[in-house]
């Protein structure tokens, strides 16, 4: 792999990181590394109907990795910014392996991409985590409309001020 990875989170607007989410963002690294030198195809995501659906994923940390798919009216803009969403296992609730895309929890990050000269950049927007027993739909809660073009707006200006000294990098 010929470019670098790059990890921008813009959580709180302090900056700040809970030492479990920069535990998560240095294992999400490790992960889209890994992903990215089997196949530079699989960004931002690696493919949904094969590689996905066919492997497991090359980080047990993470299942299931997709583009947003709604609202329809704005697949344009989702897909210009690549904004995206990752199952991850914070509760360590899996069980035997399974082929990525089946392998879901209610815990995931949300996030962008984009490439610029030499670097894969990655923007993390969410953590969702830590839901109730009881609350069965987890981060898919946050998948509203309204939080969906909120992510857009911020993926679109991280994307057009990179670098810039208000990002935060991990």
């Amino acid at each position: 792999m010929s470019k670098n990875i790059k990890i921008i989170y813009d959580i709180r607007e302090d900056g700040s990181l809970e030492e479990s989410e920069r535990y998560i963002l240095e294992e999400f690294r490790k992960y889209k590394l890994t992903s990215l030198s089997i196949s530079s195809d699989n960004f931002c995501t690696p493919n949904e109907e094969t590689t996905q659906r066919e492997k497991f994923s090359c980080h047990p940390f993470f299942g299931r990795d997709k583009v947003f798919n709604f609202p329809e009216r704005i697949l344009h803009l989702i897909w210009k910014e690549h904004l995206a969403h990752i199952h991850i296992d914070s509760d360590g609730d899996w069980e035997a392996p399974k082929f990525q895309w089946f392998t879901t929890s209610k815990n995931a990050i949300i996030y962008s991409a984009f490439i610029e000269d030499d670097e894969y950049v990655f923007v993390i927007y969410d953590i969702l985590k830590d839901f109730e027993d009881s609350d069965y739909r987890g981060a898919h809660n946050y998948y509203s409309e309204e939080q969906i073009i909120d992510f857009l707006e911020l993926a679109e200006w991280h994307r057009m001020h990179h670098p810039h000294e208000d990002q935060s990098v991990l």
